[in-house]
């Protein structure tokens, strides 16, 4: 299945990169609660999840070492985050890009 699949690389993505459990939390609140799943590789909606929860969570990840852990392209780990950034608050994640010191 899709979902399980996607929620045990955000995990593994978490964990390769000792993010804080909060991280893994919110990634997998974000995969949970975004509605583009169907048609999109696990991997990538993994990855996403992954990058844009360690920035709401104030924790350094960039575009290229998540890329890296999901062997994913920098460009889907960028477009992926920023569809499911629009599904959250945009008043948290204003300049969302800018500030994760992403070579975007």
């Amino acid at each position: 299945m899709i979902l399980p699949r996607t929620l045990e690389l955000a995990a593994a993505i978490c964990d390769r990169y000792a993010r804080s459990q909060q991280v893994k939390e919110r990634a997998r609140e974000l995969v949970m609660s975004f509605p583009f799943r169907q048609g999109k590789s696990p991997r990538s909606v993994a990855a996403a999840a992954v990058y844009l929860a360690a920035f709401l969570c104030d924790e350094r990840l960039t575009q290229k070492d998540v890329a890296k852990a999901a062997r994913v392209t920098e460009a889907t780990v960028r477009n992926l985050s920023t569809a499911m950034r629009r599904r959250v608050n945009p008043a948290l994640t204003d300049g969302f890009h800018e500030t994760c010191g992403d070579e975007t």
